[in-house]
């Protein structure tokens, strides 16, 4: 399908589904249209979530996510440090975007994750299934840190969803070159 084809795809669901609060990966890295339409139409309905943006967290400190999205999903991998994490999490809320914590393939039971994920004030985590042991445990990790911050009369708790606006910026037109109006007149007598 087209990229035109595909934003018609999704503005649909997410008017026939309004419980759709994310799209994740909607197009490719490449597709600056696709992002741009479906920005225009969409971000103000559902997060448009950059994952493939964000494979290396390290690279997006050297190098600006070129295309528009409201929230970056970080696959925290071995060679991931915690400060590039902070740094990288940081970032994205400094420019009003959203943070997606998420576990990469293969993950152990280890449950830092789940920290990470609140104290980075994280929007969402993308752990996998609760079929899955190691999945299992992140998630029984949250809920053990939203009983003691409850306990502790810290838990806050999202009213409604706000969504960044984040239509693209426009691009200047080039000018036209006199001689080609010159010769489009020449062409029409």
């Amino acid at each position: 399908k087209s990229a035109d084809e595909m934003v018609e795809l999704y503005v649909d669901l997410v008017t026939r589904y309004p419980q759709i609060v994310g799209i994740i990966d909607p197009f490719t890295v490449q597709d600056r249209y696709g992002w741009s339409t479906l920005a225009e139409r969409l971000s103000d309905k559902c997060y448009l979530i950059g994952e493939e943006n964000y494979k290396k967290p390290h690279d997006v400190l050297a190098e600006p996510i070129s295309v528009i999205h409201s929230g970056g999903l970080l696959c925290i991998q071995h060679t991931t440090t915690v400060s590039c994490v902070l740094d990288v999490c940081k970032q994205l809320q400094d420019n009003g975007k959203c943070v997606v914590i998420s576990a990469s393939r293969g993950e152990t039971s280890d449950t830092c994750l789940a920290d990470i994920a609140v104290a980075v004030g994280a929007r969402f985590v993308k752990f996998g299934g609760l079929q899955r042991g190691e999945c299992t445990s992140k998630y029984n990790r949250l809920i053990e840190i939203e009983e003691l911050l409850s306990e502790n009369g810290k838990l806050s708790v999202y009213e409604e969803y706000e969504f960044p606006s984040i239509l693209p910026i426009a691009e200047e037109e080039p000018e036209a070159d006199g001689d080609t109006n010159e010769i489009c007149d020449e062409i029409g007598e």
